[in-house]
């Protein structure tokens, strides 16, 4: 039975296939992997974030460490989108894993998550504030700021 379903599932999944294949045909191969490059650069500096607020509350950590924790924090938010409390917990168990303060810990994210906050203003006016994914999806800040 196993079988059938398998080749049912790749059978109903062909035209999303052959859509995905007609999308990398398209790709510019160079601005790909630049692309993938800033976002590796981005990850490893957003890591490092977190390695220095542990430190200010002096939870040992590594950029080499974190950064399997933080993929699975990452994870772990997309699937369930509870505002960061999920990945938070996973963040919060690996240092406890390790032997450190899970409330240092805690701490530490925090601190990383209000270094996250933004206020966005247009001619001296708030026009969004908020974490920075929140407000780069506002509909205002991408009308004045984008013009869309």
């Amino acid at each position: 039975r196993l079988g059938v379903g398998l080749i049912v599932l790749v059978a109903s999944q062909f035209a999303s296939g052959r859509q995905l294949a007609a999308t990398f045909g398209g790709i510019d191969w160079g601005w790909a992997v630049a692309a993938l490059a800033i976002h590796l650069v981005y990850f490893v500096l957003y890591t490092d974030l977190y390695v220095i607020a542990y430190r200010a509350v002096a939870v040992r950590s590594s950029l080499r460490g974190m950064v399997p924790v933080l993929f699975a924090s990452y994870f772990l938010k997309a699937v369930v989108p509870v505002e960061g409390a999920g990945s938070m917990a996973v963040l919060i168990e690996d240092a406890r894993e390790r032997g450190q303060s899970g409330a240092s810990a805690a701490a530490g994210t925090l601190i990383v998550l209000l270094a996250d906050l933004v206020s966005v203003l247009h001619e001296g006016q708030l026009l969004g504030e908020g974490s920075m994914e929140k407000v780069r999806n506002d509909p205002r800040v991408i009308q004045v700021y984008l013009g869309r």
